[in-house]
C-alpha cells in the first residue's frame, strides 16, 4: 500500500513539473519574454581514479568516495579524490558496484555480483547472503541497482536482469522490490506487473 503511494506521488510530481514547466514555455512564447540565460564558469577536472568508464560514484557520511567501472573493481578515496585505491577481494572479479547506502556505521554495495556490506568504511567487504540463488552467484542473474538501507539487518533493493544472465537465456523478469530483514529474504512484487 505504501509503495503504491509512493509511486502515484512520484507520477504526480513528475506530471506537475512537466506542467510547470509547460506553462513556462508558454508563457513565454505568448508575452515574447526573453528566456533567462544561466552561466556556469569553471572548469572540469578529472581526479580519477584511471581504469576505465566510471559507472557509479558514492560519498559517505564520513567524506570517503567510492568508484565502479565498466571493467570491474570497486576504487576508494579517503582524500577527496587527490588518491585512490583499488579495492582488492579475490572474489570480485568483474564486480561492479551499482548502488550503495549506509546505515549503522555500515557500507552497503550493490551490483552484478549481489550485495556485499563493510563495516570499515570500505576497506574489507563481504557478501551479504540473501538466501535466494538468482542473487548470491557470482556473476548474480540480477543487478542491483538501488539500494535503501534502514538498519544493518534490513535492507530495501531493486534488481534489474545481469546483461549476461539475460544473454545466456535468462528471463526471470521481477516486477517489484526485495526487503531483507534479520537474514529474511521477502519479494514485495508491485500491482499490475510493474509501472
Amino acid at each position: 500500500m505504501i509503495t503504491l503511494i509512493i509511486v502515484k506521488i512520484s507520477k504526480f510530481i513528475v506530471i506537475l513539473a512537466f506542467l510547470i514547466l509547460t506553462m513556462e514555455l508558454v508563457t513565454h512564447a505568448k508575452f515574447g519574454l526573453a528566456k533567462s540565460q544561466i552561466t556556469v564558469e569553471g572548469y572540469w577536472k578529472s581526479i580519477g581514479p584511471d581504469g576505465g568508464d566510471m559507472h557509479f560514484m558514492y560519498v559517505t557520511r564520513n567524506q570517503i568516495l567510492f568508484a565502479s567501472h565498466g571493467f570491474g573493481g570497486l576504487w576508494r578515496s579517503t582524500d577527496l579524490g587527490e588518491n585512490w585505491e583499488l579495492i582488492y577481494n579475490p572474489e570480485w572479479i568483474d564486480l561492479n558496484f551499482l548502488s550503495m547506502a549506509e546505515a549503522d556505521g555500515v557500507l552497503f554495495g550493490g551490483g552484478n555480483h549481489g550485495i556485499w556490506k563493510s563495516k570499515d568504511d570500505g576497506v574489507t567487504w563481504t557478501r551479504v547472503i540473501t538466501g535466494d540463488d538468482y542473487l548470491d552467484s557470482s556473476p548474480s542473474k540480477y543487478e542491483v541497482v538501488s539500494i535503501v538501507a534502514l538498519s544493518e539487518n534490513h535492507l530495501f533493493f531493486s534488481v534489474v536482469i545481469n546483461k549476461e544472465a539475460l544473454f545466456k537465456g535468462f528471463k526471470v523478469v521481477r516486477h517489484g522490490f526485495y526487503e531483507y530483514r534479520d537474514g529474511k529474504l521477502k519479494f514485495c512484487e508491485l500491482p499490475g506487473g510493474g509501472l
